[in-house]
Formats: structure tokens, sequence, C-alpha cells
């Protein structure tokens, strides 16, 4: 049971990280908005969902499904605890009351004609739990605890002195330098959230910018007039 209830979140954040960037291609390339492509890869973790509904300042469906996707797997671990001890306390009592039925019944003794009333010898066994430190599992944590502020302060430090803008790990740097994205020129300093909430409402696609030549193009546009959707049976370069 203890394996189980380690081994469930890592399996839920695996398929859970897959299928969220499995869903963003999906609609990037059926064309979608700029804004949603943002959400679905920035929802991967519980952190993640609340901090792209604030950058984006927007909270609509699909960020709430999200949020919720990104909650599922502690509750799935709380669940599994539980339905665990259930069963084990419903099996007990049915063999219990199968003993004697009469000694669970008020006033069933008198009726089945049997007295309730019995002795017997027995030995009182009180269990507590006692919990012991280990010292060496101690200092691990001690480390790791040490090692995750040092971190913390070694990525607020580089965040001051680094006078460039955050725009790693968004959708919205593709539409940032790319002459497929059509959008009004200047913003170079903006980071990638502040982009993504100005044009959170720019419909955006992979689409294949040489239709019409033998070998195909996959870029990242803005689709205007009739869009050309990825073929499977295209070769592109």
């Amino acid at each position: 049971m203890n394996a189980s209830v380690t081994v469930f979140p890592l399996v839920f954040t695996a398929i859970h990280v897959r299928t969220i960037k499995t869903v963003a291609q999906w609609r990037l390339q059926r064309g979608t908005t700029l804004r949603s492509v943002e959400q679905l890869l920035g929802s991967r973790s519980l952190f993640g969902a609340l901090q792209v509904l604030w950058s984006l300042r927007v909270l609509d469906l699909l960020g709430l499904a999200a949020l919720l996707l990104a909650v599922i797997s502690p509750l799935g671990v709380n669940g599994r605890v539980r339905g665990h001890r259930r069963p084990a306390g419903l099996v007990n009592t049915y063999y219990m009351s199968s003993l004697s039925p009469w000694t669970l019944m008020a006033g069933g003794g008198a009726q089945a004609g049997v007295s309730a009333n019995f002795s017997a010898t027995a030995d009182l066994v009180v269990k507590s739990d006692i919990y012991v430190c280990q010292r060496a599992w101690w200092a691990v944590f001690v480390c790791a605890c040490l090692v995750m502020v040092a971190t913390a302060g070694l990525a607020a430090a580089l965040t001051y002195v680094c006078p460039g803008p955050d725009i790693l790990g968004f959708v919205s740097t593709m539409a940032r330098d790319s002459p497929h994205v059509h959008v009004a020129a200047g913003g170079s300093a903006l980071d990638g959230a502040d982009r993504a909430r100005l044009l959170k409402g720019l419909r955006v696609q992979l689409q294949d910018v040489q239709g019409e030549e033998e070998l195909g193009k996959m870029a990242f546009v803005s689709p205007q007039g009739r869009p050309k959707p990825l073929r499977v049976d295209r070769l592109y370069v």
C-alpha cells in the first residue's frame, strides 16, 4: 500500500504532463489562441497553473480545468489510503458479527435464548507509536533544505542582475520575431508573460507556409486567408 501511494503521484504527473503537451500540440495544429496554448503548457503543475492564471489575468473554463487536473493527484493519493483502510474494517466487522451476532444486537440474547454474559481470561496489550529520528536521513533532509534555499537565493540574484526579459519557456516567444506572425512592432523588452497577456486574443497555428511548393515548411503563424494545415502524406524541410 505504501509503495502504491508513493508511485501514484509520480505516474499521474508523468501522464498529466504528457497529455497537456499533446493537447496543446493538437490545438496548435488546428488553430487556436495564443492564450490557450500558453495556459496548457504552463499548467503542468499546481503552482504553474496558478502562475499562468495570474500572469494572463484571465479565468476561463480551460484554466479551471487545468487547475482541477493539477490538484487531482493529491486527492487520488488520499482516496487510495482511505480505500485501503475501509474494506479492512468492513471485513473485520463481518467476521466478528458472524462469530457472535447476538452480542451486537440490543436484546438479541434474550430472544435467541443465549446469555450474552460470559467471562474469559485475556492479556491486555496497549500499542503506541514511537517515532525515532534517524540521523542519516535527518542530515539528508537538512542538506536538501539548504540546497533548496541556496538555489532560490541564486535564482533571485540572477533575476536582479540580468537586464534581459524572461522569454524562455513561453509560447509568446515564438511570435516574438517570426515573420509569419503579424503583430505591432516594438515590445522587445517585454517578458514572455507580458507579451502573452497582450497577445492573448491572437489566433496562432502551426501551418505549412510553402503549400504551393513540392516540399513544405512548418512555421508558427497567425493565420490569414485560406489555412494550409499540415498533412501526414507531405514532406517538409
